[in-house]
């Protein structure tokens, strides 16, 4: 599979028509193209890996090797950084072939999706399109949470720290009160996602999100039913009557933003994983039935890594395991 001639006479029609008006113009319009087509093959590719396997097609390496072209854009400016064998800067404790692992599903991700900030600019998904996305985000979220249960079992107690208490002033009468925060505005452009505020989810679902991750877990030992639904019925029932509105496309389009801060989520752990695991070493230390929350495989996780790739992951999570649970 190729690029088609047509896309190639189009993108070169539409280049000379508007290079009569502007040639900066006209190379504007050839790269968005070349985007375009490379974005489109992606995305064929990624409904159907094994018949463009068979073909000999790699529009993700196709997609790749067209961004390192564009200087300002994509994962020049926004790269994994290097996993090394020194002991610093980087502690990590998990095998290093299995972060790098996770580093090369990332790349694959952003290849066939684009970078965190092309799906804010992108603004609107269709819901396949969405449901796609989400399909392999969620596989690779679950591959950095057991990452980090195996490196948050190597800590200690004592080198997990205690939770940052919320700052109070004292009444001459010796009672306290919460100082009030000052109201800030803040902006988000999708050009500068170094600069956005997001969150990494180390639970599927967290109360912030509708769920709840401390529920009682079922008869099996395994985690609790609404835990494992990262859209509980409440949940989506407010999202459902939200997204129908007319002046939002009804059920047909989604917004691109929020998937673009779960993907920048997603490098900041990569990068710099030892703050997160430890503040997930304290929460499963205080509640060890998290555990299999923390460890719940989405439906395609099975199909996304390969089998060598999770029977290590496996291994090491097992062995990983007593040490957050002494119970």
């Amino acid at each position: 599979m190729q690029t088609g001639p047509f896309s190639l006479w189009t993108t070169g029609a539409l280049a000379g028509f508007f290079c009569g008006i502007d040639p900066a113009l006209s190379d504007r319009v050839a790269q968005a193209f070349a985007g375009w087509s490379a974005r489109l093959q992606a995305r064929i590719f990624a409904a159907h890996p094994s018949v463009c396997s068979q073909a000999g097609w790699s529009p993700a390496l196709r997609l790749a090797s067209f961004r390192a072209n564009q200087s300002d854009r994509l994962l020049t400016a926004r790269i994994l950084a290097p996993v090394t064998t020194t002991a610093a800067p980087d502690t990590r404790t998990a095998p290093l072939p299995l972060w790098r692992s996770a580093g090369a599903f990332i790349t694959t991700l952003f290849n066939l999706f684009g970078a965190p900030q092309d799906l804010a600019a992108d603004h609107t998904l269709t819901t396949k399109t969405h449901a796609l996305i989400l399909s392999w985000l969620r596989v690779a979220e679950a591959f950095l949470r057991h990452l980090l249960l195996i490196e948050a079992s190597a800590l200690d107690c004592g080198s997990c720290g205690a939770p940052a208490l919320a700052r109070r002033s004292f009444s001459e009468g010796g009672s306290s009160r919460h100082y009030a925060r000052e109201r800030k505005r803040v902006e988000f452009f999708a050009n500068e996602p170094e600069t956005w505020r997001v969150s990494f989810r180390c639970f599927p679902s967290s109360p912030a999100c509708g769920g709840s991750v401390i529920g009682k877990a079922n008869d099996e030992g395994g985690a609790p039913a609404q835990a494992l639904d990262a859209f509980a019925p409440h949940r989506t029932l407010s999202h459902a009557s939200r997204d129908s509105s007319p002046a939002r496309g009804g059920a047909k389009f989604h917004s691109a933003w929020p998937i673009a801060e779960r993907f920048e989520a997603l490098l900041r752990v990569y990068n710099n994983p030892a703050p997160y695991a430890r503040r997930l070493a304290r929460r499963l230390r205080a509640l060890p039935r998290l555990i299999a929350t923390v460890l719940h495989k989405p439906t395609d996780f099975e199909h996304r890594l390969d089998e060598d790739t999770r029977v290590e992951l496996d291994a090491h999570i097992d062995r990983a395991k007593p040490e957050l649970d002494s119970s």
